[in-house]
């Protein structure tokens, strides 16, 4: 018995767009595009090197990609920097995508 389809890899890191420095608090969340209630949550993986690296075990079914760290604005994936691309990813298994994510921080109001 197999145990199933082999995933595929989100990889990549989150930094602050202001200072090139890591964010270590930054939570990452997958949701299933079509089926929004289906997610996984997590931290950065490495924050206790004061790396802000992270690795994810992805769904080879659409899914949103959106990351959330205090004092930063919310990101979320788009293929193209204007954020006019497609909001999901689909990869293939054994497929790996890597990501620079880049927070600007929020307003001070």
């Amino acid at each position: 018995m197999g145990l199933g389809r082999k995933g595929a890899w989100l990889k990549g890191r989150v930094i602050s767009a202001s200072t090139n420095e890591p964010i270590t608090t930054a939570q990452i969340t997958l949701r299933r595009m079509y089926d929004p209630d289906k997610f996984i949550r997590t931290g950065v993986n490495r924050q206790s090197k004061g790396d802000s690296s992270f690795e994810i075990l992805a769904p080879t079914v659409p899914f949103t990609v959106e990351i959330t760290a205090p004092v930063y604005r919310i990101w979320r994936y788009s293929e193209n920097s204007t954020g006019n691309g497609p909001p999901a990813i689909k990869l293939e298994e054994g497929e790996v995508k890597r990501l620079t994510v880049r927070m600007s921080p929020k307003p001070i109001s």
